[in-house]
């Protein structure tokens, strides 16, 4: 048996040959001319300018559908905490850095600290789409060492009783729980993600499938790639607009002041209104 490859561009012919009908196979030869070989590289570089004509042409549809997909169908907001403005703040509101906001409550058993952004106005925000969050905070190291805190950072009102949806993380005396309610924190499901937090960095990412489950990442870049946990759901946690995009709040449960540093927020939603 003998085979006989051509290498033409990014094409391979192989062809093999046997002589008569014999059991065994038995060497042959191929002779191809100059011509027929010429003939041969003149077709597949045809062929080729025409897959790459095609693949240029299709490129450029499928740039024109991203782009056109992510301003009708995509939502998203960010913000590094440049300014308060904005903001819909608790009397004994956060400050700012260069660097994050900062939540420090007053040594008073139960005093809150808390951020609001609203988006009712807009009409883009809802709880009835797809959407995805992710932060990063710090603990300080004394409020570790104190405990007696609450934390919610949610899409959503996570400061009413009742009436409200959302999704997110709580942080209750050092254990880091997901957290998801269609009815305020008196009717809220948990589940819990980590436990003994530090005073380390962790970055926080929730993404919210409606009718399915809310998946929980901490530390998706670096020390996992999976969720931590997830909240199964029974439809959506709102049908309408989400009039509260982000809730950030740090209460304390003592009479020790507390502390909660947050570098920014990010959140990216499918569109419900562009079609």
């Amino acid at each position: 048996m003998k085979k006989l490859t051509l290498f033409v561009g990014t094409i391979v012919f192989t062809a093999v040959v046997f002589a008569g009908v014999a059991p065994k196979a038995q060497a042959a030869t191929i002779t191809i001319s100059d011509s027929l070989l010429a003939q041969l590289v003149q077709v597949l570089s045809a062929l080729q300018a025409q897959v790459q004509a095609l693949q240029t042409r299709s490129t450029a549809v499928d740039e024109d559908t991203v782009m056109d997909l992510i301003w009708k169908k995509m939502f998203h907001w960010e913000t590094f905490f440049e300014s308060l403005d904005g903001f819909t703040l608790s009397d004994n509101p956060p400050t700012l850095n260069p660097y994050q906001v900062i939540f420090v409550t007053k040594p008073v058993s139960g005093n809150t600290v808390y951020l609001q952004k609203y988006a009712a106005w807009q009409g883009v925000a809802t709880l009835s789409e797809k959407s995805y969050f992710r932060t990063s905070i710090i603990l300080p190291a004394d409020t570790v060492a104190e405990g007696n805190y609450t934390a919610y950072i949610t899409v959503g009102n996570s400061l009413s009783p009742t009436g409200s949806g959302f999704y997110g993380f709580k942080i209750m005396n050092n254990a880091l729980y997901g957290v998801v309610s269609k009815n305020g924190v008196s009717a809220e499901q948990t589940v819990a993600l980590l436990q003994g937090m530090t005073g380390r960095v962790y970055h926080l990412e929730a993404r919210y499938y409606p009718g399915a489950r809310v998946s929980f990442l901490v530390n998706p870049s670096v020390d996992a790639q999976a969720p931590l946990g997830e909240i199964a759901l029974m439809g959506s946690l709102s049908s309408g607009a989400n009039q509260t995009l982000m809730t950030m709040k740090l209460a304390t449960d003592d009479t020790q002041q507390k502390a909660l540093q947050v570098s920014y927020f990010e959140y990216l939603q499918r569109r419900n209104v562009l079609k």
